[in-house]
């Protein structure tokens, strides 16, 4: 006769032991990635559990991306006066129209799955896939999906302290690129127009004089 606490101990001994033997650093891209990786399918190899790896190629695209556009947002904020100042009116439009396109890019590479832009230094990971069949196989039964990372947190800041700069950075990127275009495109027209209106003077000038 099974001892049902006994059973509920052994159970509890063998996944302290899985703790432990995982309790070290495992960032992504890293040596200790491929330790964790190696220690699960070993486990999962011994207790007849089908199993295959599938490697992938990653990179810190969005971050990237996000610090250009802090970039562009800072410095354009810092040159603009300059700018308007010398008119150079048009190279606030350029930058403005820099800061669309990687917001663009940013946009599609959220929400699109599929996307493989990477950007930046490119680093491998693996996926794990385990498949466990059902000990009793009836039609139309229900597939069941478990997730998890076995990867440790390889982020520098708390995703809280990301995401209130994030925030922060798109609440003030729109209405400062909309500013600043239609800042700028109006200088540009009035400077066009401030020419045309000048060389209409002088011929106007120039016939009445001949």
């Amino acid at each position: 006769m099974i001892n049902i606490v006994d059973s509920e101990l052994f159970k509890e001994k063998k996944i302290i032991n899985h703790v432990n033997s995982l309790a070290f650093e495992r960032e992504a891209g890293t040596e200790g990635e491929n330790k964790s990786i190696n220690y699960i399918q070993k486990v999962l190899t011994q207790e007849n559990i089908e199993n295959k790896i599938d490697t992938f190629k990653w990179s810190k695209t969005i971050t990237i991306l996000v610090k250009l556009i802090s970039f562009f947002l800072i410095s354009s904020s810092v040159l603009f006066e300059a700018l308007v100042f010398f008119n150079l009116n048009w190279l606030m439009i350029i930058i403005d129209l820099i800061l669309i396109v990687i917001i663009i890019v940013v946009l599609k590479d959220l929400f699109d799955v599929t996307n493989v832009l990477l950007i930046g230094r490119r680093k491998k990971s693996k996926n794990l896939f385990a498949k466990i069949p059902a000990k009793k196989k009836k039609p139309k039964r229900p597939l069941i999906i478990f997730s998890a990372h076995y990867d440790s947190r390889s982020e520098n800041y708390s995703y809280n302290l990301k995401k209130f700069f994030f925030l922060v950075e798109w609440t003030i990127i729109f209405p400062f690129i909309s500013f600043t275009l239609i800042l700028s495109v109006w200088s540009i027209l009035m400077n066009f127009s401030n020419l045309y209106i000048t060389d209409f003077y002088y011929t106007l000038i120039d016939k009445v004089i001949n």
